[in-house]
């Protein structure tokens, strides 16, 4: 289990394929006629033919073991008993009552029915989940970070009735128990501050861990007369000397060495450093600003009858408007809604200008010159580093030199950060305020008058769309910027061309260079019989590549030619169920955005199916063919997704195709958000935006991170 995995089931709907194993169980215990039941069960899917679909294909796909169901009926029955004896309802009364609430349309029901609904279904998921624990017979349970699942180990409440059903499982034919493994780099809290216990205890938090562990009064009881002599002889330590101590120790160390062992992973490297460099900020100065935002935030504390507030202050500037789940958050809401006499309060938010997010300046998209040492720091060295000016780190190991805001970003380090803090407004105030300045010098780079609001955000739509002229699609260069080609991907495999350090990797014009003379050879003949008169044909820089990909493989013309293969590139893709819609906010006013985008490949289609023929080639198609092999997005992810295909033909399947092409999708409507628009139009060379893209791709290595992202993700 990891920290994803949750256990709390009641109220909760639960996903379609549980509501779908409910049905058909529910059905051999209490057999219901009509609708009712498939549209009780429906909840969160909106459309109802696609529901019952799927309840088809579930049925059809699987088969439930008898014994599992038997257990559930069995289950099931025991609930319904132990409820007409208290005298309650019966689970069976309320399931035939819901079904009759919902065999009709969604407009005949209540938000009553609805509330019951999930209720009932939680219950029924509840059992179920009971009902599987005891068919796993569980031998080994890991629970990975397993600090976040405290509240099951030792908590009340039916989730953690549930994991205790799963953590101490025993086979009474075998007399076997489960072993349960926890994993944790942080497995409880180190140290806790006097004011901090009324919520937190590192040592009763330790004691707990270890109890679940030893699941022994005795032997926990011998522990904790070992901790506590242990701290007698700490104070008596001058008196008699360390051989208590010594003895205590080795008595806590072999208790504990049957529940625990710790590794480290600092052994990866030569040095033992765990390959992380600590970096101490020079330039860390405490300006006048700093001090006054302490002042004015220690006055809101004192009117909210708070204690000091000088380790907030600290770790994270603008307390009142960043701080969650804190004493001085919760006392700040509970006196602006309790109604009573805030004008001291009032007063004292006032004359925080250095304490409180100046929304003025946010929306106009001003600096926000943070009154907080360290983070002003940190933002300058980020600054140094190029941080503000890329949208991807550099990668570790490009396959040739990086160009521009790359080339710069990687030559002044710019990597990954760990920031350690012991307060959890931290990583809220870094990753806001942080995002802030990135995205506030993105769009003030390229229109001074930018607005932090949502008209402004509105009007500046998504570049990469796939317009219509009336039944003409008019962004087949959009869609050659997406096209998951195996020959464009060969085409841009350099790596076996000028490898090695740094310095000796190839340059970009180099390696354009070496992809053009590839693709020159072999569109040769193709370029030869291409008209030399007439209007220039821009379809060449898709149906090129395409050309050759479909003529090179029957496998892969069959699939370019099935029915649904526009679905291929959005999220779900065509054999999971899953909407097949274009899935970008920036084409919400487009119209039919959808059908723009079937057109788009519809068009590509006709093309393979009917080979129709191209007017004169572009002067450039060398060019832009070479770029697209290099900084395509469906070329980048589909050699990227070919390291790990298991085959070296991996680049042409069609299921690393199609994986490529979902991924070009994403990466289409990143490129396609404000922020990495900004950036790319004020960095990029060239007009229109897909060459802009493009050449931004190129100079950072997106291939290259990519392939290095997939890696990390096959490990």
């Amino acid at each position: 289990f990891t920290p994803g995995t949750s256990l709390d089931l009641k109220g909760r709907g639960g996903t379609a394929k549980e509501r779908g194993l409910l049905y058909i169980l529910l059905q051999g215990v209490w057999p219901t006629a009509g609708s009712g039941a498939a549209n009780l069960l429906q909840c969160t899917v909106r459309r109802r033919d696609r529901w019952r679909a799927s309840l088809q294909e579930f049925q059809q796909a699987h088969d439930i073991s008898d014994d599992l169901r038997g257990a559930f009926v069995t289950e099931v029955m025991e609930r319904g008993r132990r409820e007409r004896e208290a005298g309650r309802q019966t689970l069976e009364d309320r399931y035939r009552f819901l079904c009759e609430r919902y065999a009709h349309g969604p407009k005949s029901q209540t938000k009553q029915d609805g509330q019951d609904r999930l209720d009932f279904v939680g219950e029924m998921r509840l059992l179920l989940a009971r009902t599987c624990i005891r068919s796993l017979e569980p031998d080994l349970v890991i629970l990975d970070e397993f600090q976040r699942f405290k509240h099951l180990l030792s908590g009340s409440g039916e989730a953690a009735s549930l994991a205790r059903e799963l953590f101490e499982y025993s086979d009474a034919d075998t007399d076997q128990h489960v072993r349960t493994l926890l994993l944790s780099a942080t497995p409880y809290k180190m140290y806790t501050l006097a004011h901090e216990q009324a919520e937190d205890d590192h040592y009763e938090d330790f004691l707990g861990t270890v109890a679940f562990l030893e699941r022994s009064p005795d032997r926990m009881a011998a522990l904790r007369q070992s901790l506590e002599g242990y701290r007698r002889s700490l104070y008596q330590l001058e008196g008699s000397g360390l051989e208590p101590l010594r003895t205590h120790k080795a008595s806590i160390e072999m208790r504990l060495r049957r529940l625990m062992s710790r590794t480290e992973r600092v052994g990866v490297g030569d040095q033992r450093d765990g390959m992380l460099r600590e970096v101490r900020h020079a330039d860390v100065r405490l300006e006048p600003d700093d001090v006054r935002s302490y002042v004015q935030v220690a006055e809101v504390a004192k009117c909210l009858e708070q204690r000091s507030i000088s380790e907030y202050w600290k770790s994270a500037p603008y307390l009142p408007n960043l701080m969650d789940e804190y004493q001085l958050d919760k006392a700040l809401v509970a006196a602006v809604e309790g109604g009573e006499d805030t004008r001291s309060l009032a007063d004292a938010l006032d004359a925080a200008p250095h304490a409180m997010l100046p929304f003025d300046r946010l929306v106009s998209y001003q600096d926000l010159e943070t009154a907080h040492s360290q983070l002003r720091a940190f933002r300058a060295d980020l600054e140094r580093r190029g941080a503000f000016d890329v949208l991807w780190i550099p990668p570790s190991w490009p396959a040739w030199q990086l160009e521009g805001v790359f080339r710069h970003a990687a030559d002044a380090g710019l990597t990954k950060r760990l920031v350690f803090s012991s307060w959890q407004v931290v990583p809220k105030a870094l990753s806001s305020l942080l995002s802030y300045e990135a995205e506030r010098r993105a769009l003030k780079a390229l229109d001074a008058e930018a607005r932090n609001d949502a008209v402004d955000r509105k009007r500046r739509r998504g570049l990469l769309r796939f317009a219509m002229d009336g039944a003409r699609p008019q962004a087949m260069t959009a869609f050659a910027l997406l096209l998951p080609s195996p020959t464009l991907a060969k085409w841009g495999d350099v790596r076996g061309a000028g490898t090695g350090p740094r310095a000796s990797r190839l340059s970009v014009e180099q390696v354009r260079e070496l992809v053009r003379a590839r693709i020159e050879r072999d569109l040769a003949p193709r370029l030869a019989r291409a008209p030399d008169q007439g209007r220039i044909d821009e379809d060449w820089y898709w149906a090129a590549p395409l050309e050759l990909d479909v003529g090179r493989s029957r496998a892969l013309r069959s699939w370019w030619l099935r029915e649904n293969v526009a679905a291929s590139w959005l999220p779900g893709g065509p054999d999971a169920g899953a909407p097949t819609t274009v899935d970008d906010p920036e084409d919400d006013d487009e119209g039919d955005a959808d059908g723009a985008w079937k057109a788009h490949v519809a068009l590509a289609q006709e093309h393979i199916r009917e080979e129709v023929p191209l007017g004169r080639p572009p002067e450039d198609i060398l060019d832009v063919l070479a770029d697209l092999a290099l900084g395509g997005l469906g070329a980048c992810a589909l050699r990227a997704l070919a390291c790990v295909g298991g085959r070296s033909d991996a680049v042409a399947q069609p299921v690393t195709v199609a994986a490529a092409a979902a991924l070009a999708w994403r990466l289409r409507l990143y490129l396609n958000g404000v922020e990495a628009m900004a950036l790319v139009r004020t960095h990029g060379r060239g007009e229109a935006y897909w060459r802009q893209a493009l050449d931004y791709a190129i100079a950072g290595g997106l291939g290259a991170v990519l392939e290095e992202q997939v890696h990390l993700d096959r490990d």
